[in-house]
């Protein structure tokens, strides 16, 4: 991971902080997290380079994507502008440009909906949610590190919740809004939602 840090880094030729933000992650990303962590960042850039061809500024959705969880405070509804505030916030203080900033923020927000309209938020939506599409045995397992860091919830709210936007994303005429994306998820994804608010019930 931090091989792949510093790459980015070195791309977008930022002034400073690079030593100082990897650290930063790294203790956000593993402070009480079972499945916001930096695993899930690691799988999601494989994903993010399959698109790379399809972007239009891939090294700004890179930097959106190892901030994106970086606030995931269980249970909050603000997670997501944390995160984003926090991107551009570092971005700013590394020397990157406003508008540089402000579009890895906007693709943070895209998290959060899971509807953008650009295609770059499109990407990271998707890469996002890639995870409810791996075989049903990761998924459960995916499913029970969510359950561990709501552990302050009882399972009744748990349920609740998880019905909520499993019932959801199962309701969308699409999961997954690229067809790159579409093709290896969709069917795995909404099978295992089905066979999860099954075992809800």
């Amino acid at each position: 991971m931090r091989d792949a840090w510093n790459d980015l880094w070195k791309r977008l030729r930022a002034t400073e902080g690079r030593d100082r933000v990897y650290q930063r992650l790294m203790e956000l990303y593993g402070d009480n997290r079972f499945y916001h962590t930096m695993e899930h960042i690691a799988n999601g850039l494989g994903q993010l380079e399959r698109a790379r061809d399809l972007t239009t500024q891939y090294t700004a959705l890179e930097f959106a994507w190892w901030f994106h969880d970086a606030v995931c405070v269980p249970g909050a509804v603000d997670n997501e502008e944390r995160s984003a505030n926090l991107a551009y916030a570092v971005a700013r203080q590394s020397g990157l440009p406003h508008g540089f900033g402000k579009k890895a923020a906007k693709l943070i927000l895209a998290t959060k909906e899971h509807n953008p309209r650009s295609r770059d938020g499109k990407i990271i939506s998707d890469v996002d949610l890639s995870p409810l599409g791996s075989p049903w045995e990761q998924f459960e397992e995916n499913s029970l590190n969510i359950r561990n860091e709501y552990g302050e919830y009882s399972d009744g709210e748990f349920n609740a919740m998880s019905t909520k936007a499993l019932q959801g994303f199962l309701d969308r005429e699409h999961i997954f809004l690229l067809p790159l994306y579409r093709d290896q998820f969709e069917e795995q994804a909404r099978e295992n939602i089905r066979r999860a608010l099954a075992e809800i019930e």
